[in-house]
């Protein structure tokens, strides 16, 4: 009686959508869709890919070439947020196995581990 929902694959937002002007909404979309689909990524992360998106999207919009730019960084970046989402995936399971106090030290060890550059203020995980 019940079905399984399947999700249709998951597709970047084109470089048309990407460079509209002033318009992030179609980041938001697209992360809107990964998160749907994987339930178990701690918001932290879905707000830390938004903001690396954002940069990589900004850089490639602004400059001279950017359908070169945008299909350049696209295979790589997808191959990177695959790892991390596989990586948050995990972490979130582990929400209910750990207290709060413990699963927030563990996120925030696991993005310092994705980028030494963030510090703990930047991670702003619960405060």
């Amino acid at each position: 009686l019940f079905r399984s929902l399947t999700l249709p694959q998951l597709q970047w937002p084109t470089n048309d959508q990407l460079c509209k002007k002033g318009k992030n909404q179609e980041i938001e979309k697209y992360l809107f869709e990964l998160a749907r689909r994987n339930t178990k990524l701690p918001e932290v992360f879905i707000s830390k890919l938004y903001g690396t998106i954002s940069e990589i999207v900004k850089g490639c919009c602004s400059s001279a070439d950017s359908n070169t730019c945008l299909n350049n960084k696209k295979p790589k970046l997808t191959e990177e947020l695959n790892k991390y989402i596989t990586e948050g995936n995990e972490l979130g399971g582990d929400f209910h196995k750990y207290a709060f106090t413990e699963f927030k030290e563990r996120v925030i060890k696991a993005l310092s581990r994705r980028d030494p550059k963030l510090t703990t203020n930047k991670l702003k995980i619960g405060r």
